[in-house]
């Protein structure tokens, strides 16, 4: 399979909580939280297209031919 949005997507989310989780202070977890929100943001489109069953999925089997 290999939604790589929804794995950018899950992992800009958890970035916050983890910072949350080690501690790593306000500024730090303020600025994160920023960075997940933009990233998810900029995923708009790839989350709708997840929603509708119509996001496209990473091959690895296609994407090595294609270099060869």
């Amino acid at each position: 399979s290999g939604f790589v949005s929804l794995a950018s997507v899950l992992a800009a989310a958890a970035l916050p909580f983890v910072a949350i989780l080690f501690s790593l202070g306000t500024t730090l977890i303020l600025f994160l939280t920023l960075l997940a929100f933009l990233a998810i943001l900029r995923h708009k489109t790839n989350i709708q297209r997840l929603v509708q069953g119509h996001e496209n999925r990473f091959n690895t089997r296609s994407f090595l031919s294609k270099r060869s």
